[in-house]
């Protein structure tokens, strides 16, 4: 079970494969990596040599991961469609993808610490993009929606600094703008799915009580 209390199953194959086969290779943990993104900003978080171990260990699946957020979701990246609706099958898997999202979030603190804008700008529309895909989910759409809104309240004061402070980048404000819209419409439209799931379930219920 991840931090956020969320079961973890395996996956069938996905686009993010690659990713997590990359990732194996970096240990760490939920609440290492809560406590590094809870550290206050400055000179502390930048001279922590754990920060930055940890940051050079994950440079290849996180790039890995840039990559893999700027795909369009079909609504089962995270989750195969079940060949027929059943309560007891495995929600999505979203553990080691949240590991990599607090990672990325991370490197993006420490990048906006460094100066570095356009590395955090990166880092930060990924994690948008991350965001977008998981309210595309169609299966477990619920569940999905429950993940968005855990990763919301993680990056949430991240990426409101990032729109707010000093001298963002005209293309980063329009694409951060237009990601957020998408989010917001996406997430408009899971409600729909949460109530398709909620039908079906009681559906199968019915039909299990009353099978004739």
């Amino acid at each position: 079970m991840s931090a956020f209390g969320i079961v973890q199953h395996a996956l069938a194959a996905t686009p993010y494969d690659e990713v997590l086969s990359a990732f194996k290779s970096v240990q760490t943990e939920h609440k290492e990596l809560d406590d590094l993104l809870a550290r206050p900003d400055g000179t502390a978080l930048l001279a922590d040599g754990r920060a930055a171990s940890l940051l050079r260990q994950a440079q290849n699946p996180l790039e890995l991961f840039r990559r893999a957020v700027e795909l369009k979701n079909d609504g089962y990246f995270f989750g195969a469609k079940p060949e027929q609706f059943d309560p007891k099958t495995p929600p999505p898997s979203y553990g080691e993808h949240m590991r990599l999202f607090k990672l990325l979030l991370l490197d993006a603190k420490v990048a906006s610490l460094r100066k570095q804008r356009p590395s955090a700008e990166r880092d930060l529309l990924a994690v948008m993009g991350f965001l977008i895909q998981a309210s595309e989910q169609k299966f477990g759409a619920l569940y999905s929606g429950i993940v968005v809104q855990l990763c919301l309240q993680k990056g949430s004061i991240m990426l409101a600094r990032s729109i707010q402070g000093s001298a963002p980048s005209d293309l980063y404000l329009k694409e951060s703008s237009r990601r957020l819209n998408r989010l917001a419409e996406n997430q408009d439209l899971m409600e729909a799915a949460y109530v398709e799931e909620g039908e079906n379930s009681k559906g199968l219920t019915r039909h299990s009580l009353s099978p004739n």
